[in-house]
């Protein structure tokens, strides 16, 4: 059996954050996509080297299949770990390494989950080509977005604290999307948005855009473009973020960033150049940046842009996990 074969594991759908990296990894992948049947997984008892995506179902089920010989590796993001019934049921004794995208996750599973198991902190991979750098302008276009309407997002606060931006500076705008909320959570969400946009006369203000950001649209990136095109800053402002691509989506853009600091997670570890200690220090901020000239903001755009380029691009995130790789074999694949 060739060791430089890879069988990549992954529930149909969910495999746009691992892509990148594998089409940058120099080894044979064997993709095995697969949703609640469990075909795939039984599959890949021949295989030697197993990447499972996500801390879910698969890796469950291969967790407790892997033989000695095979070497096994799961990523897991982030809501996988706050799911007990998941962590209960891996298991962890098969699995030769965990990899977070996040360390403090990382200590968190250590600390919680298990503290035996192998792990690994290697940020996400960003395709640098899938974003080139906007025009900007001295618009004070701000842009917060995300697949969901989710309350995780923090969308009410960003509002209540651009209401305070509002009040000492009208010249800004802010723009909030997300798909069209189809289930019960996000759509609250995205009540509670509107409400307080009314409740603070923002309607000229602040915008709620609906669109399609999920399904093929995550690897063309259209819409998203779209968006980012037409924006001068963009926000990070979840309650927690375990990366939060769409942050570095913007920067890669050329946008200026806002990310709040005060949250779970810690987000210094990726965004310190970009992150407010408190609320009223992230006010100051963004009032500064809109006395920013274009010009000003096109040299810090650059700037943005190379951080993203020279720490989470496809080419270095696929070097890490080669080396990985390497360590968990004992091979030079």
């Amino acid at each position: 059996m060739s060791n430089n074969i890879l069988h990549f594991i992954c529930e149909k759908g969910k495999d746009h954050f691992a892509e990148p990296i594998l089409e940058k990894i120099d080894l044979s992948i064997i993709r095995r996509m697969g949703s609640n049947d469990l075909s795939h997984i039984i599959n890949s008892l021949g295989a030697k080297n197993i990447w499972v995506e996500w801390a879910s179902h698969p890796a469950i089920m291969v967790s407790k299949v892997k033989r000695p010989w095979q070497r096994l590796i799961i990523r897991l993001h982030r809501y996988e770990m706050y799911r007990q019934k998941w962590m209960e049921r891996i298991n962890w004794s098969n699995v030769d390494c965990v990899v977070f995208v996040n360390s403090e996750l990382e200590m968190e599973f250590k600390k919680y989950i298990n503290n035996s198991v192998n792990t690994i902190t290697i940020p996400n991979a960003i395709e640098i080509d899938a974003f080139m750098p906007v025009q900007l302008s001295n618009t004070n276009s701000i842009l917060a977005y995300g697949l969901h309407f989710h309350p995780i997002k923090a969308y009410d606060k960003l509002i209540e604290l651009f209401a305070k931006v509002i009040k000492k500076n009208p010249n800004f705008n802010l723009t909030i999307a997300g798909q069209n909320p189809t289930h019960e959570l996000y759509q609250k969400c995205y009540d509670e948005c509107k409400e307080l946009i009314d409740e603070y006369d923002l309607s000229d203000k602040v915008k709620l855009v609906e669109l399609n950001i999920g399904g093929d649209e995550l690897k063309t990136h259209s819409n998203i473009k779209t968006l980012l095109n037409s924006h001068n800053a963009i926000m990070s402002y979840s309650d927690m973020e375990s990366f939060h691509y769409a942050f570095a989506e913007g920067l890669l853009s050329g946008l200026q960033g806002f990310c709040r600091g005060w949250r779970e997670l810690n987000p210094y570890e990726f965004w310190n150049n970009w992150c407010y200690d408190n609320e009223e220090l992230m006010i100051e901020g963004i009032l500064k940046w809109g006395e920013m000239n274009t010009k000003n903001r096109e040299i810090v755009g650059k700037e943005n842009r190379q951080y993203i380029i020279d720490n989470f691009s496809t080419e270095i995130i696929a070097k890490r996990y080669k080396k990985l790789f390497v360590k968990i074999t004992g091979y030079n694949l």
